[in-house]
């Protein structure tokens, strides 16, 4: 299987703690649109990054880190469920 690629793995971070997110939202009994807001995005905009993350402006990756109160840098940081970093 060939190396995934720095930008590669970020993109799969962001998606997997959007998607670990949106899950929780969802457990919370909240819509989709109500999650979007939280993250300061409008509904259709969160779909299509989450189809093509790379899409992301950065200004949109400021508005997802505050709504899931991280740090913008810990968005690009992929962690194992015990909260180690993955060694990928």
């Amino acid at each position: 299987m060939p190396t995934k690629t720095t930008a590669q793995r970020q993109r799969d971070a962001i998606v997997i703690r959007l998607e670990k997110y949106i899950a929780s939202r969802k457990r919370e009994k909240l819509g989709c649109h109500q999650t979007a807001d939280s993250l300061g995005m409008e509904y259709h905009t969160l779909r299509r990054r989450m189809a093509y993350p790379e899409t992301f402006t950065l200004f949109e990756l400021q508005r997802v880190a505050e709504g899931l109160g991280v740090p913008l840098a810990e968005l690009f940081e992929r962690r194992d469920a015990d909260g180690s970093e993955s060694a990928e």
